[in-house]
């Protein structure tokens, strides 16, 4: 039997016949009616509809062929896909969050998956908008829907209601990058909480990925060479960079708390040292970037602030993209125009 219970206790079954996979909720916690569930699903599909070898249909009703499947069990096995594709657990936990909130705005998690129309895809958007999330964040959410409506067509053989997802207008190329008074306030407003400030010292300094800093482990720095090595990232490429004077004394000082194989960041609770997560991060640090009254400014464009100023200060654009990790040039370009002096020395040739 390929029955596999649910953290709510039900049984669900999955099973493929005459090359079609079938995926159902056998709607019952009793293993053994599961069981008989799944023996009269199987026979009703090999016979027909309209035969049945049970005849105790009062007892338990044959399965309805044209049963959806609920949204609260697609994003759950969505959900459980993704933790299958080695996403990191920080970001696994960011996306059932999300994904909660979605289901919840398309009516809850008994919600049929085919009743999911380009109506009810245009609400939820309409919704998304009305909450003030920015465009980059309503096409997040809008994917994630997508992808998992595609996933029980392609793999589940759900028949879904093929919604239209029309994504929202990205604004050209957004680059914030950190000003000096700003840093300085910045730098106060996050004194309470040391963590956070170590954490933003070292996003900075190297342009790593939030998610590259705090998956980092003891076992990947090597403070004689004075590198870094990511080996979690998001396009799944290895990366070193260098550190900085600043950030080897930082680290040197860190390294004497930890042991080695445990995590670079750790906060403090109750005497005992705890990994961090995104959501800790963010939440302090929107906190601490309210307090310095610095605007329109998020923990990844502490990465942007680290381009910004190299490409600023005469440092190739070639260089820059390598220390951030781009897989093409292409991706860099966006940090060009800050690189004024190359530009001027291209034109003084003209007078020579």
């Amino acid at each position: 039997m390929s029955l596999k219970r649910r953290p709510d206790g039900t049984y669900h079954l999955a099973f493929q016949i005459h090359g079609k996979r079938y995926h159902r909720s056998t709607r019952t916690k009793n293993r053994r009616e599961a069981e008989a569930f799944e023996r009269r699903l199987r026979q009703s599909l090999l016979e027909g509809p309209h035969q049945s070898a049970d005849n105790n249909e009062a007892a338990h009703p044959s399965p309805d062929l044209n049963h959806s499947m609920t949204l609260g069990e697609a994003s759950d096995r969505y959900l459980d896909h993704l933790a299958r594709q080695a996403v990191r657990p920080e970001s696994a936990r960011v996306y059932r969050t999300t994904m909660a909130s979605v289901v919840a705005a398309l009516g809850g998690s008994g919600t049929p998956l085919a009743s999911l129309d380009t109506q009810a895809i245009f609400s939820l958007k309409s919704l998304l908008i009305s909450q003030g999330l920015a465009p980059a964040t309503i096409n997040r959410r809008m994917d994630m829907v997508k992808a998992m409506l595609r996933r029980a067509e392609a793999e589940w053989g759900i028949e879904t209601a093929k919604p239209r997802f029309v994504s929202s207008r990205l604004p050209a190329n957004r680059i914030r990058s950190l000003s000096v008074d700003e840093e300085i306030r910045l730098r106060e407003a996050m004194t309470s909480k040391p963590w956070l400030l170590d954490v933003v010292e070292f996003l900075l300094g190297t342009g790593a990925r939030i998610g590259e800093a705090l998956a980092l482990r003891w076992t990947e720095v090597d403070l004689v060479l004075g590198r870094v090595r990511f080996a979690d990232t998001k396009n799944r490429e290895h990366r070193s960079v260098p550190l900085t004077s600043t950030l080897k004394a930082l680290l040197g000082k860190l390294s004497t708390k930890g042991s080695p194989t445990s995590r670079v960041f750790t906060r403090v609770e109750q005497g005992r040292a705890l990994g961090l997560d995104y959501l800790a991060c963010y939440r302090a640090f929107t906190k601490a970037r309210q307090r310095a009254e610095v605007e329109d400014f998020r923990l990844h464009d502490l990465r942007h602030t680290f381009a910004s100023r190299l490409v600023a200060r005469g440092v190739s654009l070639y260089k820059v993209s390598r220390l951030l990790g781009h897989k093409s040039l292409t991706m860099t370009q966006r940090y060009a125009h800050l690189a004024v002096e190359d530009l001027e020395d291209a034109v003084r040739v003209l007078e020579e």
